[in-house]
This record gives structure tokens, sequence and C-alpha cells, in this order.
């Protein structure tokens, strides 16, 4: 682990973060404190990759967010963002996810969080369908697809859906 909060520790001084932040390593993770936000970097040693997690301080139910969630939420391409099974050293994890962190979402890194709101409903929705349906797998529902993109209707939907299986029409 040791190597790898010299890496992020090297990546973030490239950058002027116009504050003052803390780099404390735990025992599978590095996390950087910020005023408002805590990033951590977990070493998933199963694929010898990162993923990264940002959490606000500010909010007492200390929600995690996954960065490609952030960069989705805050309509930043996400193409090409490395995932476990990326296959690259882990330096090019880190100076990827911190240039995304400076470049793109320095505004979160700040203490914005404002775009949290859609994703907590996003999840509170999710939470329905399972609520819903039960261990059913939703993910390819049309209802469930036109949630996730955005869509109004999806509600009638996933009713109308429950009716016709509970009348026996639908698997």
């Amino acid at each position: 682990m040791t190597k790898m909060i010299e890496l992020i520790k090297k990546e973030f001084k490239k950058y002027n973060w116009g504050q003052s932040y803390k780099i404390k390593e735990e025992s599978v993770y590095v996390s950087v404190f910020f005023n408002s936000c805590e990033i951590a970097f977990f070493h998933n040693q199963m694929y010898d990759s990162v993923a990264c997690f940002l959490y606000n301080r500010k909010d007492s139910e200390f929600n995690e967010y996954h960065l490609s969630s952030v960069l989705e939420h805050n309509n930043v391409d996400k193409a090409l963002i490395l995932h476990e099974h990326s296959c690259k050293p882990i330096l090019e994890f880190i100076e990827q996810f911190v240039a995304y962190l400076h470049n793109d979402l320095f505004h979160v890194v700040m203490g914005d969080f404002s775009w949290t709101v859609k994703e907590k409903e996003r999840r509170a929705n999710v939470k329905l369908f399972a609520d819903v349906l039960g261990n059913y797998s939703f993910f390819e529902l049309p209802a469930f697809k036109k949630m996730m993109s955005g869509e109004d209707g999806w509600e009638d939907d996933l009713m109308a859906y429950v009716k016709l299986r509970d009348l026996g029409l639908k698997d």
C-alpha cells in the first residue's frame, strides 16, 4: 500500500488545488481529505486496479459516490475511464483519476455536491424497484430503463407491469 500513497502524493502535487489537503493511508485504501470532500482510492488486489470514491464530508449520511457516477452526474464523458478489468498499471489509474478530479470535477472537490440530489433520487428509485419486485432482475425492464434515463412515466409503467405480473400475464 505504501507504493500507492507515494503515487497519489506525487499526482496531487502536480495540480494547484487552491486549498490544503491531507493524505492518509488506511489498511486497504488511501484517502485525500479536503475541507468538504474526501476522496478514497481503493486498491483492488484481485485485478491489481484502483477504484475511486468521493464522499461529501458535510453530509450527515456520508454517502459514497463512485467516480464514474460523479462524472456521469456532472456531464463529463466517461467513455475512456479505466475500470477494474483495464489491465493497466496502478499509476495509470491514479494519473487518470486525479486528472479527472482536477480538470473536470474541481467544483466537487471544493464542496459542490448539488448534483447528489439526482443521485439520491435515483438510488431511492432503484430501491423502489427492488422493494416492489423483490429479487426479480429488473434491470432490463422498460420501466427501469426509462427511470435510469430520466424519462417521465416510468412509475406508471412499473405499476402496469406489476398489475400484469400479479394477474399472471407477465413472468
